[in-house]
């Protein structure tokens, strides 16, 4: 939950970090990481693939969505710079994911559930968001830091909305368990 709070973010961050030549780069620098975030959510379920002995799958899957992922470059590059570079990448993670994820689920059933599916679905969603709503202010100020923390709090708030009874719970007792006063031990 809080990696993807540091991602959310992570314009503000490397402008902070870079010098301001980078500013340009920063604005677009979420599409990578939902690049990046794609790929770790298609490599989790190439590895059941694996784990299935289907390399003859896995192996064509991979070398088609690199072509894939190269002629698309190829194609937007030219004309969209470094965009194009990301909407590469991003295409190419998003039919990786969808080939894997229905491969698994025609030939062995397995399906991410309601919940797992709605939350990476949020959790996607937001970072798309928070990208586009973070990159005009890349600057360090007050008001940049206070946009940035509520920004944050609502997409951690919004995953209020995933937890189940026994979650709510849970939440409960480390709530009023940190606020309960314990006796020294004797």
């Amino acid at each position: 939950m809080w990696d993807h709070a540091i991602l959310a973010e992570a314009n503000r961050r490397q402008s902070l970090l870079y010098a301001g030549s980078f500013l340009p780069g920063a604005k677009i620098f979420f599409l990578f990481v939902l690049g990046d975030v794609l790929y770790l959510l298609g490599g989790t379920y190439q590895a059941l693939v694996i784990a299935a002995n289907q390399l003859r799958f896995h192996v064509i899957q991979n070398i088609t969505g690199t072509a894939g992922h190269d002629l698309i470059a190829w194609l937007t590059i030219p004309r969209l710079g470094m965009t194009g570079a990301a909407v590469a990448t991003i295409i190419a993670q998003v039919l990786l994911f969808a080939s894997t994820s229905a491969f698994l689920a025609l030939r062995y059933g397995v399906r991410p559930g309601a919940r797992t599916t709605g939350v990476t679905a949020y959790l996607l969603a937001a970072l798309v968001v928070v990208g586009v709503v973070g990159a005009p202010g890349l600057q360090f100020s007050l008001l940049g830091l206070a946009r940035a923390a509520t920004i944050e709090i609502v997409v951690i708030a919004g995953l209020a909305l995933f937890l189940s009874r026994d979650d709510w719970r849970r939440v409960g007792r480390l709530i009023f368990g940190a606020l309960t006063p314990t006796a020294p031990p004797s």
